[in-house]
């Protein structure tokens, strides 16, 4: 039996039931802080917020768990999972999420980011001088380290030279 509003016949489907969200979204979305002071007797609105981009400070003030290095697989995962919660609580950008997270990591967990910057700078610049069919593939599987990268170049020079021969 189809659900009906109070005092209507009108049967609720999903499609009135999402039509009368999209108007409430609509309605909430378009008031303003001056819009609660002409509420036109039907009370007071709540004013919408304006969203608000996650500053350092923001993010700070979750306090989020450093990390060492040296905890463990099951300490990193339990970081992983608070940082994720830092971001969502503090409403972190994606494009800050890291360099954030970063500010986190102590002693090895530390030297082991600025020594995975300062492969893959390696990395670039070794599959920048590349040809372009070898440096498209190479790119595609974003070698981690210098040796992979070497690795996987030579062995597509290979392919490719035995393909001519």
């Amino acid at each position: 039996m189809p659900v009906t509003r109070q005092g209507t016949n009108d049967a609720m489907t999903p499609e009135s039931i999402q039509a009368m969200i999209d108007r409430a979204i609509q309605r909430n979305s378009t008031h303003t802080q001056d819009d609660a002071s002409q509420n036109s007797g039907r009370g007071l609105r709540r004013p919408v917020q304006p969203a608000r981009v996650c500053s350092y400070a923001d993010f700070m003030k979750c306090q989020p768990l450093n990390f060492k290095g040296t905890e463990g697989v099951v300490v990193l995962s339990q970081w992983l999972k608070m940082m994720e919660l830092v971001f969502h609580i503090s409403g972190c950008a994606i494009d800050n999420q890291v360099k954030f997270a970063t500010c986190t990591l102590l002693e090895l967990a530390l030297m082991c980011t600025k020594f995975l910057a300062d492969e893959t700078k390696k990395v670039d610049k070794y599959i920048s001088g590349l040809p372009d069919n070898i440096h498209g593939n190479v790119m595609s599987a974003r070698p981690k380290t210098l040796d992979d990268a070497i690795k996987l170049a030579n062995d597509l020079m290979d392919q490719k030279l035995r393909t001519y021969a």
